[in-house]
């Protein structure tokens, strides 16, 4: 049997609104909607072009709150759109983490903590305009 040489992360290195953010997990969907091309030669059949009419990015990432300006700024009512550059940080020697870069808006923030814990807080971030993902090199 063979086994795949795979990333192990630590957790992803994020710059968010100029401010330095750890998340300890991150995951993303993107999303594809397609745009329909069908006409009077269709007969009964919906007919789509090839390529996807836009594209989307949604994140959920979680974390320990280490520097509360940003949750500060996250917080308040003003613009929720953020930059965004965030690096997967990964342990294999040799190994580069994926990227993920682009204009994203703060859909929903949550916080908390326990006791004699430091907060942590969890996000849901959407696309704003074009993004990129680097795919990791192993």
């Amino acid at each position: 049997m063979s086994v795949g040489a795979g990333i192990h992360t630590r957790e992803w290195e994020a710059t968010f609104g100029g401010t330095s953010v750890i998340f300890t997990e991150l995951n993303y969907s993107i999303s594809h909607s397609p745009s329909e091309t069908t006409g009077s030669q269709s007969g009964q059949y919906t007919e789509y072009h090839a390529e996807p009419g836009t594209s989307s990015m949604t994140i959920t990432a979680t974390g320990v709150a280490r520097n509360n300006s940003w949750l500060k700024s996250a917080s308040a009512g003003g613009s929720q759109a953020y930059l965004l550059n965030a690096e997967c940080l990964a342990d294999n020697a040799g190994t580069s983490g994926s990227q993920i870069d682009g204009t994203f808006f703060l859909a929903t923030l949550e916080q908390g903590g326990g006791g004699n814990e430091l907060m942590t807080f969890s996000v849901t971030l959407q696309s704003s305009g074009a993004w990129t993902f680097t795919d990791p090199v192993v």
